[in-house]
């Protein structure tokens, strides 16, 4: 056999006719999509056993790696702030032992009196990647030490100041976590100093992602949640004092206790889809369980909105005559002409707030209507039904009211049939307590801003349900 050779000018023409060939051909481009895992927790409290359990856990659910972790502070443990320094280090360590060296950022909380910043803990601009940045928040240390820990919560001026700065120099289609160990609403008595005004300088950044702690010991109803733009933050105790938000706004979880909801920590995963980020939330407890979860999608301009799910009926929402398993409704009350109904905003500290819609005939008014905030899931649970929105529970909060009536909040975990079993006859959406042989009426509270639970026989409270 007689092989040919080629000359070089030859083969340059040939290569040059393949390419030529090649690229008349068509062409598929793919983006390929990327994720990045940030997760969080807050108010360890020298709970090692907790925070490595979660560790695995993690890991063993899939999250081989991490792109960065970040605690929302107080690492003491209980009782004994001497150890808040030497317990942020060995939990940083463990962290970076469990994933390949992540970085961590250690925001300081109230407990946290012994070390300084940049030994062990953080404060300002931590990370500012392609994917997403990091701020963390210093500890609000005015007002001094009282009792072995710092006294008072909230932000000052020059804290202030200085996030604007750099949130204003970091792209507005970006993810940024403001961490901050004290939260911007109120609750139980608790309010942060200069809340207003710092809500007002984060509504100029719609990428912001601010996360909190502090309050796990209280029970406090906002853990498991993520408030959205377009959702309102109450932050004094006056049920008038409400902002609407324009960021992202979620608890770290509280790996202590679990914030007593078993919400011990958060796996934020930021998906970039090249034109939007979809930033999903999963509140976990420690054995790594989903608790609740949430996902929000931020544009290339920097907006966000929530995923969109499908929203049940479109124009007007119709009169039910009886629950249907599964069935999706508006909780709506009467007041003289107009009609009311229930949102998951919390009102005068424990209760949930009214917003009013309109009512024609049989119907509600879609476009009265934020479906987000208002359409519950009935299903069936013992003698009654569990009233969800999204992964939220409806619950009676007993004796928050002070006594009769009692308050109302949503969370991811249901607190038992007495609080989360509603029964819906005769016009009446109650729950029935076993243990005083009462049933707990939902009713409209105090100029119809908020609807309340009530046991009186002498308040009478019809409540419509619209499918």
């Amino acid at each position: 056999m007689k092989l040919k050779y080629f000359t070089r000018k030859q083969t340059f023409l040939f290569i040059l006719a393949l390419f030529m060939i090649f690229s008349l051909l068509p062409t598929t481009v793919v983006a390929a999509n990327s994720t990045s895992y940030v997760a969080l927790t807050s108010d360890v409290h020298g709970s090692d056993s907790n925070l490595q359990s979660w560790l695995n856990n993690l890991k063993e659910s899939g999250v081989t790696s991490l792109n960065y972790f970040i605690f929302g502070g107080d690492y003491p443990t209980w009782g004994n702030e001497t150890t808040a320094s030497s317990n942020a280090t060995a939990y940083r360590t463990m962290v970076k032992n469990a994933f390949d060296d992540v970085p961590v950022a250690l925001t300081r909380g109230n407990h946290d009196t012994s070390g300084d910043y940049g030994s062990p803990y953080d404060k300002g601009l931590q990370y500012d990647g392609s994917d997403f940045a990091v701020y963390v928040l210093p500890a609000y240390e005015l007002n001094g030490v009282s009792s072995g820990v710092y006294y008072g919560q909230g932000f000052s001026t020059a804290e202030m100041n200085e996030l604007d700065l750099v949130l204003g120099n970091i792209d507005s289609s970006k993810p940024v976590f403001v961490a901050s160990h004290f939260p911007l609403h109120y609750y139980d008595s608790r309010t942060s100093t200069n809340a207003s005004a710092m809500i007002d300088l984060l509504n100029k950044y719609s990428n912001v992602i601010f996360v909190w702690g502090h309050n796990h010991t209280l029970g406090d109803t906002n853990y498991g949640l993520v408030k959205k733009a377009g959702d309102s933050i109450q932050y004094t105790s006056s049920s008038s004092a409400t902002k609407t938000i324009n960021f992202t706004y979620a608890a770290c979880g509280g790996m202590m206790d679990g914030a007593s909801q078993n919400i011990h920590a958060l796996l934020v995963s930021l998906i970039d889809n090249v034109d939007s980020t979809a930033i999903k939330f999963q509140y976990q407890n420690v054995a790594g369980a989903e608790q609740a979860s949430e996902t929000v999608i931020l544009d290339t301009s920097g907006g966000t909105t929530p995923d969109p799910d499908p929203e049940p009926g479109t124009g007007t929402y119709e009169l039910a005559t009886n629950i249907e398993e599964g069935g999706q409704y508006l909780i709506v009350a009467k007041s003289d002409s107009n009609y009311y109904a229930l949102t998951t905003d919390t009102a005068s500290d424990k209760y949930l707030a009214a917003q009013q819609v309109t009512v024609t005939g049989n119907t509600v008014d879609a476009s009265s209507v934020n479906a987000a905030k208002m359409v519950r899931t009935f299903t069936a649970d013992g003698n009654g039904f569990d009233v969800k929105n999204g992964a939220n529970y409806l619950n009676r909060d007993s004796g928050s009211g002070g006594g009769d009536p009692e308050g109302l909040f949503v969370s991811a975990t249901e607190s038992g049939a007495s609080y989360s079993d509603w029964i819906y006859s005769g016009n009446k959406l109650y729950v029935y307590n076993t243990s005083g042989s009462t049933d707990f009426n939902l009713i409209l509270g105090s100029n119809n801003s908020y609807f309340q639970a009530s046991s009186s026989s002498s308040i009478s409270q019809e409540i419509y349900l619209y499918k």
